[in-house]
């Protein structure tokens, strides 16, 4: 059983890096295709240009809580195994929580992760919001 919950476990970690990655992957994309088609237009518009500098903003706000994200997990996933070892070498019985492992850093996890995501998809909105108001 203990495989078992190992390669769950690291199917889950593998599946959130691979999503992390993703959404910098986009958000880089993203903020450098806008940056391109502002400094390649020949008279770039002046309504809704607040809206691509907020939409590149959200963009650089999601990057920065993927970046935290990686941080958090590795931070958690060090404390889960250090608490772990404490546990099996009867130092500290209370320290592991099998429901909560990561402790505090995977509350900080969760949180960077849907910030992360909630600054992408509004990110996008504000950029779509631009090339509407710059095409009408």
């Amino acid at each position: 059983m203990d495989a078992y919950d190992d390669r769950l476990r690291a199917n889950a970690e593998q599946a959130q890096r691979t999503a992390d990655n993703t959404l910098i992957y986009l958000a880089a994309g993203g903020i450098a295709l806008t940056l391109a088609f502002y400094a390649d237009a020949e008279k770039p518009p002046e309504d809704g240009t607040c809206f691509l500098i907020a939409g590149n903003t959200l963009w650089v706000l999601s990057l920065i809580s993927m970046v935290a994200s990686f941080i958090f997990s590795r931070n958690a996933h060090l404390k889960a195994f250090k608490d772990w070892q404490n546990k099996q070498a009867g130092r500290d019985k209370t320290a592991f929580d099998p429901e909560r492992p990561g402790g505090h850093w995977e509350t900080w996890l969760k949180g960077a992760n849907r910030a992360g995501l909630a600054f992408f998809l509004l990110g996008l909105i504000s950029v779509w919001w631009f090339f509407v108001s710059a095409m009408t």
